[in-house]
């Protein structure tokens, strides 16, 4: 009878550690983590070992705001040195009614966790469609011959919104 005390209490210490456990975790240099209480942001925390409540009292979201991410405008890349044409995206319309194909890849780094994290529902799409809407917006504005010459480099899009 003892014996089985002695398991039994064992085992739950053991599972209070594994449960207490769940609150201990790890942030990356190149990370932040962002503490949620019941479920609402509260506050970030930098790179190191940290530990919050266990689950479900609170959890965190661990977001790379250092690593430079990138997007693919007008292809995909699908292997080593492997593209396929996205002509839905890439198929654009001059003002003098030509229709050029324009590929472009943008790189971004995260500047606010907690609006990339919370409030965007897929953010890589977000960088996308709003850089295929400005390249459109470009291209229309110019003739076939603007973009294949002289106007190129003007095209390409300055960086204006952060994540």
């Amino acid at each position: 009878m003892m014996k089985r005390r002695i398991i039994l209490i064992t085992l739950l210490v053991i599972l209070l550690f594994v449960y207490i456990g769940t609150g201990v975790f790890q942030v990356n240099p190149s990370e932040m983590a962002l503490i949620k209480t019941f479920g609402k942001f509260t506050t970030t925390v930098g790179p190191g070992i940290h530990i919050h409540a266990p689950i479900p009292f609170q959890s965190h979201v661990v977001v790379d705001i250092q690593s430079i991410r990138k997007e693919e405008i007008g292809f995909r890349t699908i292997g080593d040195q492997k593209y396929e044409t996205k002509d839905t995206e890439a198929l654009m319309l001059t003002i003098d009614g030509n229709i050029v194909s324009v590929e472009a890849v943008v790189s971004y780094t995260v500047s606010d966790p907690v609006k990339y994290a919370f409030r965007l529902r897929d953010p890589s799409n977000l960088v996308r469609f709003s850089t295929e809407s400005a390249l459109r917006d470009q291209i229309s504005k110019r003739t076939v011959d603007e973009i294949l010459t002289g106007e190129r480099e003007n095209v390409a899009v300055k960086p204006s919104h952060h994540l």
